[in-house]
This record gives C-alpha cells, sequence and structure tokens, in this order.
C-alpha cells in the first residue's frame, strides 16, 4: 500500500513555494524556512516536488516538455562543497594539455 502526500493546507506547500526550479539546496539553508523541515522534506520528496541527490543536498528539478532535466553540474559542485573553489575541465580539456596520461597514472597509484 503506498501513500500519497498532498500538499494542501500544509507547511511543505508554503515551503515549495519558497523553491525555485533548476536550484539546489543543502539542508542549512531550508531550516530557516520550516518549522518541521524533516517531515515537511518527506512530503516534497514523496511529491516529488523534490529531489534527494546526496545526504542533506536537495533538487527542485525544472520541468521541460521533454520531462525532468538534470541539475547543472556546476551549480551541482558547488552545493554538494559548499564553496566556490573549484574548477571543471573536460576530458578533451585535459588531451589538450597533455594531463590525460599523467592524471590516470596518479589515479592509478592512489
Amino acid at each position: 500500500m503506498t501513500t500519497e502526500f498532498t500538499l494542501d493546507r500544509t507547511e511543505a506547500l508554503i515551503l515549495k513555494y519558497q523553491l525555485q526550479p533548476g536550484n539546489l539546496y543543502r539542508r542549512a539553508e531550508l531550516v530557516n524556512l520550516s518549522k518541521n523541515l524533516s517531515r515537511e522534506l518527506a512530503q516534497l520528496l514523496a511529491s516529488q516536488v523534490l529531489k534527494r541527490v546526496w545526504r542533506g543536498v536537495y533538487e527542485c528539478p525544472k520541468q521541460c516538455r521533454f520531462g525532468l532535466l538534470p541539475p547543472d553540474p556546476a551549480k551541482l559542485i558547488k552545493t554538494f562543497l559548499n564553496s566556490d573553489d573549484f574548477l571543471i575541465i573536460s576530458p578533451n580539456d585535459r588531451n589538450s594539455l597533455g594531463l590525460a596520461g599523467v592524471l590516470s597514472s596518479l589515479i592509478s597509484q592512489g
């Protein structure tokens, strides 16, 4: 038996309208928006308003006509690390710099 959560007349509905589609949120950012965050997160997750990306990191997915869009990789890493101090390098960029072999040997040496 599945339990369906309705967001009518609940604090989860209030929280839902404060979330922006396409954004990622840390639990610590949402604490001030709710009196009972655990219950409301459970309701928002069950109704698929939010998706859990990682422990304490949630995505408010953005809808397009083909379905849900994946989160922006830069936003995802920024939220996960809780910092702007990172650099994303594509495999093509590593190859053009001649770093592909160096990085793979460093990873294998661990």
